[in-house]
């Protein structure tokens, strides 16, 4: 499913695209550039972000009906550490 990001908390954008169905996220940006949609757990299907330029595009395309794409990407679960200093 393609939607715009706006108001709503990118986690629970992707929570209601999940529960409208989809089988997938591509949220594109409501400004311009590319931006990094942050998922505070782990969610149940892809999800992708893109630039407000592709997601446009990609709406203009739907508009003359199904747009079929394919994505290809490598999982990685990779350890981290958080610090804070003064």
């Amino acid at each position: 499913m393609l939607v715009r990001l706006g108001s709503i908390p990118f986690q629970d954008k992707v929570a209601n695209v999940f529960d409208a169905g989809a089988a997938g996220a591509v949220i594109y940006n409501n400004q311009t550039g590319n931006f990094r949609g942050r998922l505070a757990f782990q969610v149940k299907i892809p999800v992708l972000a893109i630039s407000r330029v592709d997601g446009e595009r990609i709406e203009a395309m739907l508009e003359g009906g199904e747009v079929v794409a394919s994505v290809a990407a490598h999982l990685a679960v990779i350890p981290s550490m958080n610090m804070a200093a003064e």
